[in-house]
């Protein structure tokens, strides 16, 4: 939806008026490209752009989802790993023609190839954000697959691109192997999110089996990149013989990984002390930061973090890898801890923020600072569309630019 004149100000009186985003799908099992894209979207339609989202039906019910502001088109996905889909690619030809600036979120699937082709065909410009698909931990996983996969199609997906958006320095510091024009632009959260503090007890409402406990979250997709056997093991370690404290896992989860997390849990013998509660929603998750001892994330690879943004906008100390490209931000700003993705490294550290109630509190003030500071979505989305504007304009005067 497009403002009223008298309501655009700032970045919104640019040339540019129409972006429109492509992502293989939009299923909150995907994670972090869907939460960042639509999140970005929906703020720039605040800010009075006409934008419009295509993605693929896969992992969605019939329902599309609900984007604020913003245009969204679901296509049938025929095949669940490339994500093809004839009348995605059919609707974009046309539709795309209307459109002054096109991102496209992430790599190796039909959708964001066959865009990027049709741009260049009718001379569109287009952003490839890769959400951390380039960096090294995961060029190394299936990498012949990967590098055949480039030589063939994405090679000029990425060198046709007008720029490659990075949400952090490391991350740009590897797409600018593929593509000269990169900028770094962070995910951010919305004012909601920023703003509010919310009640530390709503979440035991959810789930009174944690009343009268604290407990220590990881919340995220269980998937192996994020190490969540490690989170279990370093709880286990640190609090074998503390029956008051708790481990709560949130998130999706693949049933056989699933299943081989249940054992583990079961056979360090804390099944009773450990909550598996599955997606949950965004309100749900709030809560869950807000009265958390502390947030762990033992990633192997992290190109951004949003439910680290989120944790510490809730006040809640977190404990991340030094493989999560926030790391750097959060132990200049005092905001929790950032060790090596081994289980004695995260054991050692939630020890030390449980024990020191006090250090614990000054890194969730500090973490919420650093939130409020560089993270809110409405100073970043007016920095991702001052870049729209430079590459509409041919121009380079944003600070993203690296």
């Amino acid at each position: 939806m497009v403002a009223d004149e008298s309501s655009k100000s700032g970045c919104c009186q640019s040339k540019m008026r129409t972006v429109t985003y492509i992502l293989p799908d939009l299923a909150p099992a995907t994670g972090g490209p869907v939460t960042a894209t639509t999140a970005m979207a929906k703020a720039q339609a605040a800010l009075g752009l006409n934008i419009s989202i295509i993605a693929t039906d896969w992992g969605l019910d019939a329902v599309v989802p609900y984007v604020e502001g913003v245009d969204v088109r679901l296509f049938p996905s025929r095949y669940r790993k490339w994500r093809w889909a004839p009348a995605l690619r059919n609707y974009s030809r046309k539709h795309l023609l209307n459109s002054d600036i096109v991102v496209i979120a992430g790599l190796w699937q039909y959708p964001t190839w066959i865009t990027a082709k049709i741009c260049r065909e009718i001379g569109k410009p287009y952003i490839v954000s890769p959400h951390g698909m380039l960096d090294s931990w995961p060029m190394q996983q299936k990498s012949w697959k990967k590098n055949m996969y480039l030589r063939f199609f994405e090679k000029q997906t990425l060198e046709g691109a007008a720029a490659v958006h990075a949400m952090a320095k490391g991350e740009g510091t590897q797409a600018i192997k593929w593509n000269r024009s990169v900028f770094v632009v962070p995910g951010g959260i919305s004012k909601n999110v920023c703003g509010r503090q919310l009640d530390r007890s709503a979440f035991y409402a959810r789930y009174p089996s944690l009343r009268g406990r604290k407990y220590v979250l990881f919340l995220g997709r269980l998937h192996q990149i994020k190490q969540p056997e490690v989170a279990i093991s370093a709880f286990h370690k640190a609090f074998k013989s503390d029956s008051a404290m708790m481990l709560v896992m949130a998130g999706p989860c693949e049933l056989r990984y699933r299943r081989y997390l249940q054992d583990l849990v079961d056979k360090l013998g804390i099944s009773t002390r450990t909550l598996f509660t599955g997606l949950i929603s965004q309100d749900a998750a709030m809560e869950a930061y807000r009265s958390a001892s502390a947030f762990v994330l033992p990633s192997l690879h992290e190109n951004f973090g949003f439910a680290v943004v989120e944790a510490m906008a809730q006040e809640c100390p977190v404990i991340v890898s030094d493989r999560v490209d926030l790391a750097s931000s959060i132990a200049s700003a005092a905001a929790g801890l950032v060790v090596p993705p081994d289980v004695d490294s995260f054991a050692q550290a939630l020890a030390v923020v449980l024990q020191n109630p006090c250090a614990g509190s000054q890194m969730g003030q500090n973490g919420r600072k650093l939130v409020l500071t560089h993270f809110c979505l409405d100073n970043v989305a007016k920095e991702f569309t001052s870049v729209c504007d430079d590459i509409l304009a041919g121009k380079r005067t944003s600070r993203a630019w690296l």
